[in-house]
């Protein structure tokens, strides 16, 4: 990494370490929008993982964030942590923009597994936040019901999910129930479009 790379992190993470500490201060705070600015750099250049998930934290509070996390999906990040705060921030919005970026991922054969099954979980949640996909339904999706929660958070973001949007999201899974290279993402499909389908 190069001198100006690291120096570029420390100041951004320096930025929200600041805004966490602002109150226990007296000087000047950061403004929501320099600290929305801070998490947004930190995304774009920074390499630790702890580093961007903070970020992606912070950034879940930023006006238009759903964009962001968006144009993340377009290169999913290897790091499990890193992913994994990337798929709750991503599904903690209902936003058209994050279900957008996320079908073409979960549709995508060549990516590994996990990064699939990361972006089905954000999908689900695009169409209900209560909707979950257990390991047991995944490893017998024709004997096993879908998870629901009840106890969930989802904001609307500047474009929110439409009924139109939710039948484009049944019609995947329709689709991916067909015609998956892997049978087991078939049958996994299969019991998602029927699970969803029958959803008021």
């Amino acid at each position: 990494m190069t001198h100006s790379a690291r120096a570029i992190q420390l100041a951004s993470l320096g930025v929200l370490l600041l805004a966490g500490q602002a109150k226990a201060q007296e000087h000047h705070q950061p403004s929501p929008a320099e600290i929305c600015a801070a998490a947004e750099k930190v995304i774009s250049v920074a390499t630790d993982p702890r580093i961007v998930s903070a970020a992606y934290i912070v950034l879940s509070g930023c006006p238009n964030s759903a964009a962001t996390f968006a144009s993340a999906w377009s290169t999913p990040p290897v790091d499990s942590q890193v992913l994994f705060h990337l798929v709750r921030k991503s599904s903690d919005l209902s936003d058209r923009r994050i279900l957008d970026a996320t079908l073409p991922v979960l549709q995508n054969a060549g990516l590994p597994e996990a990064t699939r099954r990361a972006a089905l979980d954000v999908v689900l949640a695009q169409f209900h936040p209560s909707f979950r996909l257990g390991n047991d339904t995944w490893l017998d999706p024709e004997h096993t019901s879908m998870g629901n929660e009840f106890d969930y958070y989802q904001a609307p973001g500047e474009q929110p999910i439409t009924s139109a949007d939710r039948q484009r999201i049944i019609a995947t899974f329709h689709q991916m129930s067909i015609s998956a290279a892997d049978s087991q993402w078939r049958r996994v499909a299969k019991r998602i479009e029927s699970t969803l389908a029958a959803f008021p």
